[in-house]
């Protein structure tokens, strides 16, 4: 027997009610739902692990409000976890679904194990499905709640800028200093599905793009969270590139170690964090998400950069941008506060994010 547990809250009233029945949780969910764009009878997926409960069962709610009449709730219990592949019978359902949402606690060892596997079976499938980590209710009222035109065309606004560089200089107080050449391939990640895409995260929107390698040379110094490793310490966590890889590394010595031992989870091969490649450089554009210990939120907040190393960046949305070097593990790396200036070809410098607020 399964006993779902509910959060309570207290409204104005001082009348007890669940999660699930805040208007404005359900809001920001339904705003969500209208993404996929479905018909009353077209089949949803919503799936959850335990640590989810309350926020798929406002998914649940939002869904059941909207008036789908076709909605399949699938709990993953702690018991089956990691999952190291995808159930067989999961292929028949997505063959029946038009939507599917994944509401997960991070596993290290599952994103290149079922995490991805997943996001190209939806593809295959043409199953839009939209993928959320860690997540918090809270989320609804924020970056799942934003104004997805606006984001939309902050983020479009910024690709257009970002194609004509030359190359791109990042700086902070902290003693950030990077210099780099992107790949002219660019992603702009809206909360909308785009002709042929099929994956999205909740809260979504950012420009996303890949370094190229040799061109990547100076100082990250990453003061916010580090891909499934919670609250960063006091002390920032010091990268230093040199021609695309990791050549210096300084910061709380328990830290490091710990993120080490989490990469080593998925990957095996790893001995130390030298020597890992750039694999992506990002900026946030939604401005209604709110910065938090939660990685892959924090990479949506407006004005926010993340700079991973790793497996480069785009296979879950299909492409690559840049070189497939055959990592299992990409670490995503959030600076905040950061002056971004776009050098371009034409010989015009346009400053995008200035001490971490978007200019867009």
């Amino acid at each position: 027997m399964l006993k779902v547990l509910t959060w309570e809250i207290k409204n104005k009233g001082n009348k007890i009610m669940k999660k699930y029945e805040n208007v404005d949780y359900i809001k920001g969910a339904q705003n969500l739902l209208d993404t996929f764009e479905l018909k009353s009878n077209d089949g949803l997926v919503i799936m959850s692990a335990e640590a989810n409960l309350d926020y798929s069962n406002i998914l649940s709610k939002a869904a059941k409000d909207k008036g789908f009449k076709n909605i399949l709730f699938i709990l993953l219990p702690d018991a089956l976890r990691p999952i190291t592949k995808i159930p067989d019978i999961l292929h028949n359902i997505l063959d029946n679904s038009k939507a599917m949402i994944v509401s997960f606690d991070r596993h290290y060892e599952e994103i290149f194990t079922f995490m991805r596997p997943l996001s190209e079976l939806c593809r295959k499938k043409r199953v839009r499905h939209v993928v959320t980590l860690e997540p918090s209710e809270k989320y609804f009222k924020e970056g799942i709640g934003a104004n997805y035109m606006v984001v939309k065309e902050k983020t479009e606004k910024l690709k257009e800028i970002i194609k004509e560089s030359e190359n791109i200089e990042v700086i902070s107080e902290l003693g950030t200093n990077l210099k780099f050449e992107i790949y002219k391939d660019i992603a702009a990640r809206t909360p909308f599905f785009d002709s042929g895409d099929y994956r999205n995260q909740a809260p979504e929107g950012e420009l996303m793009t890949c370094p190229v390698e040799e061109t990547f040379n100076g100082k990250l110094i990453v003061d916010g969270p580090i891909t499934g490793m919670g609250k960063p310490p006091k002390e920032p966590t010091e990268l230093e590139f040199k021609n695309g890889q990791i050549a210096k590394v300084k910061g709380n010595e328990d830290f490091i170690v710990k993120l080490l031992n989490k990469i080593q989870i998925s990957d095996k091969r790893v001995k130390t964090l030298k020597g890992a490649w750039v694999g992506e450089f990002a900026i946030g554009t939604n401005e209604w998400a709110k910065l938090d210990y939660n990685l892959s939120n924090c990479e949506k907040v407006a004005g926010a950069i993340h700079i991973a190393f790793g497996k480069t960046c785009g296979a879950s949305i299909g492409n690559f941008l840049g070189e497939d070097r055959g990592e299992t593990f990409h670490i995503d790396n959030i600076a905040t506060n950061c002056t971004i200036t776009v050098n371009k070809k034409n010989g015009e410098k346009v400053i995008v994010v200035k001490s971490g607020k978007l200019l867009i």
